[in-house]
């Protein structure tokens, strides 16, 4: 894998919102290079639930958890939290208890995370991030 996916990647890809990104992640890609993570489901899933469309929004979740490789908060995506917070904390770095917690897992599993939301990843130490929004 590559690539480890943020929520709002997915928020857009459902929404529609950005052609050339959902038909990038619809065939520009081999399954196992892409992957997402157990915080992100968490977010969607919440998202889901709080929306209208409740039952149309957790089967697009389902749809990610079969075809998706989910990664986990393990020890090592523990330890990788741990060092980017402290070091974000003595730089004085915003963080998003969230973002950190993906940005653990993307950097304990050597991922480059796809966001739409660099602002909230690039300044946290050890942490590759770029956008694919094309809009």
């Amino acid at each position: 894998m590559k690539y480890l996916l943020d929520t709002n990647v997915w928020i857009v890809y459902f929404s529609s919102r950005d052609a050339q990104l959902r038909a990038r992640l619809d065939a520009g890609f081999d399954a196992d290079e892409l992957a997402t993570c157990t915080v992100v489901i968490a977010e969607l899933l919440y998202s889901a639930l709080q929306s209208n469309q409740r039952e149309r929004n957790v089967e697009a979740v389902d749809r990610i958890l079969a075809t998706q490789p989910i990664l986990t908060f393990d020890l090592n995506a523990a330890k990788a939290y741990a060092t980017i917070r402290d070091a974000a904390a003595r730089r004085g770095a915003p963080t998003d208890p969230m973002d950190l917690l993906i940005a653990a897992i993307a950097v304990a599993n050597d991922l480059v995370v796809v966001t739409h939301n660099l602002k909230h990843f690039n300044p946290l130490p050890g942490v590759r991030a770029e956008s694919w929004q094309t809009n």
